[in-house]
């Protein structure tokens, strides 16, 4: 549980860089000098970024459950049909027996 811990759930420090990923360490080499406002600055953009993502997730899983909707219906109807068909298909050759049976 201790190694889980220490290796999933490590927090990056930026400070020390220890438990930080390749990438987190590029991000904070390449932003380490940077001013407070800049810093706030980056800090906004990211957070309207990943507004905007949620949103943009939220719309599309919303999409995708009224596809599933509708491919759901689509599917039970197409099932009824086939069960109809097959007992039109039993009744058809029933009544070509009967039929061919009176010749």
């Amino acid at each position: 549980m201790k190694s889980f811990v220490s290796e999933k759930l490590q927090v990056c420090n930026a400070k020390t860089l220890a438990g930080c990923a390749p990438n987190q360490i590029d991000f904070i080499k390449k932003h380490k000098d940077s001013s407070t406002e800049e810093l706030q600055a980056l800090k906004k953009e990211k957070e309207s970024a990943l507004k905007d993502m949620k949103k943009e997730r939220t719309a599309a899983q919303a999409e995708l459950r009224e596809k599933e909707k509708t491919w759901s219906r689509t599917e039970r109807n197409m099932n009824k049909a086939i069960g109809l068909i097959k007992q039109l298909e039993k009744m058809s050759k029933s009544g070509k027996k009967e039929h061919t049976g009176e010749l």
